[in-house]
């Protein structure tokens, strides 16, 4: 791969794996970006839908064709925000597969393992060696 990230709709995939969309979810660039801009105009922060959600993993195979994030959507100019970064090489589901924590709290729905599953998603996912660490760990 020789692009790091952000491959916008339309674009081929690079590599068979797991990518997330990095713009929409509450810590996405999308959200991010508009709480700067608002804060820095004194103006309050009223989350967009596509800020509300959690950014989905889509497992796509090498030559397919980037699709639009279903959580994004076209802004005023009537562009698409998505950009998709590679995740893993392995199909990772950013809704579960807290396999341990669940063995361990005794349901998938618990209280420990939703912290645990969206510490995941919200802090070791926007970091590189965070998105190791979970390829390594659903290896």
């Amino acid at each position: 791969m020789t692009k790091k990230g952000n491959w916008q709709p339309g674009e081929k995939v690079p590599q068979t794996g797991t990518y997330k969309c990095i713009y929409c979810g509450p810590n996405g660039m999308g959200a991010t970006i508009l709480k700067k801009s608002l804060g820095s105009l004194g103006l309050p922060y009223n989350p967009p839908p596509s800020a509300q959600v959690k950014p989905p993993y889509s497992f796509f195979n090498e030559g397919d064709v980037f699709p639009s994030c279903p959580n994004c959507e076209k802004d005023a100019s009537g562009s698409d925000p998505t950009g998709w970064d590679f995740v893993s090489e392995k199909e990772v589901k950013g809704e579960g597969g807290c396999f341990i924590a669940t063995a361990c709290y005794g349901s998938p729905e618990c209280a420990e393992v939703l912290a645990l599953r969206r510490f995941r998603d919200e802090v070791l996912m926007n970091w590189e060696w965070g998105k190791v660490l979970v390829s390594q760990y659903y290896k």
